[in-house]
């Protein structure tokens, strides 16, 4: 089910969809909103709070009704620890904001602040919003009642939210989160990433694998599992698994048998144990650190900085960080295609779906993707070769005149075309974003690009 909201900025409405179950936002374009906003936004990105609010009270002046402008609003004054002027702006911003994004992410915000303010500021109308609320606001005793009248019972939920904002502040549990995260996992993590050799674009961490050391992974978030090749075990005196295949996998340079098995694999502070990881007959890369290993954490990645910091989901969306500010143009907003990041690209003026891919160092097309583009190769294309988990092909490689996505705009920008590839979607790869230092919050399915490192 598709909901539909708009405000009017710069004398045009201003439209975005929002699908309801999966939380994803179409963001708006930048030439449909004012230039005072827009610079705010900017200047909020840049920690410039002051500023930023003074072009969002100028954007006020014009437009006062707008939920998007009172939100960032009530971040700046609360990054500036004006907490009464951030809970006002708050309360504006669920008012004018209502059950659109806006509104939900100031009541995010407002339960991280103040609960008992934020519950006598939500509409008792407002389903969507008393749901939020400690025991489903005024909803919870109805639900009660109707359980009830069946014979059942309504667990008693607890506040969604904490008094403090801070990540910090959450007590650690011992028991599964309703939102399907390992709670025994630590809230917080770090990867330090350690030097690459290999000449490429990539990101690379330590780890131990049964005690043993590793000295590089690929942090892949293009890669639903982790894995290894037989060749990875044997050097570090693991016995691979051993019989029939079990299944196969795929990816650049075509496909492979694989295998299954559990190991205790520990990267930076964070362990799992009797994790199961995908093993292959031999793999010339290192290994591929995957979706099954980072699903329940937040990460933010810095190459800049050499870390990733990592935040679990349950501690994350309880967070003011979990509070997006969804105009601003550096969130590029993405869907779950099974563990996969889908994005929206713009190449050559077209919008196409891409899967943006930490673990690819180029940004990659097979000959039917870049044809549903209307891209052709030119016959000055230079050839080359690439190696993936399937092995190695060959590549055309050649720019295109502009390729763009959210914040990141580049102009003659270099492409390869692989000849063999199991590929649902294009990689948009570490060549294209990889001088950004950014955050993936799959708690609002946004990718969250802060700053471009030097």
């Amino acid at each position: 089910m598709l909901a539909k909201f708009s405000m009017r900025k710069a004398g045009v409405v201003l439209s975005a969809l929002l699908m309801l179950g999966g939380g994803i936002l179409i963001a708006p374009p930048a030439d449909a909103q004012s230039t005072a906003y827009i610079d705010g936004t900017r200047l909020y990105g840049a920690r410039r709070y002051r500023e930023a609010l003074a072009k969002f009270q100028e954007t006020l002046k014009a437009y006062p009704s707008d939920g998007s402008t009172y939100y960032y609003m009530g971040a700046c004054y609360q990054q500036l620890k004006d907490i009464n002027s951030a809970k006002s702006a708050y309360a504006e911003a669920i008012k004018y904001g209502k059950s659109q994004p806006p509104g939900v992410n100031a009541l995010k915000a407002l339960l991280a602040i103040d609960v008992e303010y934020a519950k006598s500021v939500v509409p008792g109308y407002n389903y969507k919003l008393q749901m939020m609320l400690p025991n489903h606001g005024r909803f919870g005793a109805d639900m009660a009642a109707a359980a009830a009248q069946k014979g059942g019972s309504v667990q008693n939920i607890p506040a969604s939210t904490p008094s403090r904002s801070t990540v910090s502040s959450y007590s650690r549990s011992t028991s599964s989160s309703s939102s399907g995260v390992d709670s025994s996992l630590p809230q917080e993590g770090t990867f330090h990433i350690v030097d690459n050799p290999f000449n490429n674009n990539m990101t690379y961490v330590s780890a131990t694998i049964n005690g043993r050391p590793v000295d590089h992974m690929l942090f892949d978030t293009g890669a639903e599992i982790v894995l290894f090749g037989k060749n990875h075990l044997q050097q570090l005196k693991i016995a691979p698994p051993t019989g029939p295949s079990t299944s196969y996998v795929k990816g650049v340079g075509g496909n492979q048998q694989s295998w299954r098995m559990n190991v205790d694999l520990k990267v930076g502070n964070i362990e799992r144990k009797n994790f199961t990881i995908t093993v292959q007959e031999s793999m010339d890369a290192p290994p591929l650190l995957g979706q099954t290993f980072l699903k329940d954490y937040q990460c933010q990645v810095d190459k800049q900085g050499r870390q990733i910091k990592l935040t679990r989901s349950d501690v994350y969306s309880r967070s003011i960080a979990s509070a997006t500010p969804y105009g601003n143009l550096n969130n590029v907003p993405f869907t779950r295609q099974g563990s996969l990041m889908v994005v929206q690209v713009q190449i050559n003026g077209r919008t196409i779906p891409m899967c943006m891919d930490t673990g690819a160092s180029n940004t990659q097309f097979t000959k039917e993707q870049l044809q549903s583009c209307s891209v052709e190769i030119p016959h000055d294309a230079t050839t080359s070769a690439v190696s993936g988990i399937g092995g190695t092909t060959a590549t055309q490689v050649f720019p295109v005149r502009r390729l763009k996505m959210g914040p990141i705009d580049k102009s003659d920008f270099p492409i390869q075309v692989v000849g063999k590839a199991s590929m649902a979607y294009p990689l948009l790869g570490q060549d294209f974003f990889g001088d950004w230092k950014y955050s993936l919050d799959s708690v609002n399915n946004v990718i969250k690009f802060h700053s471009r490192g030097n």
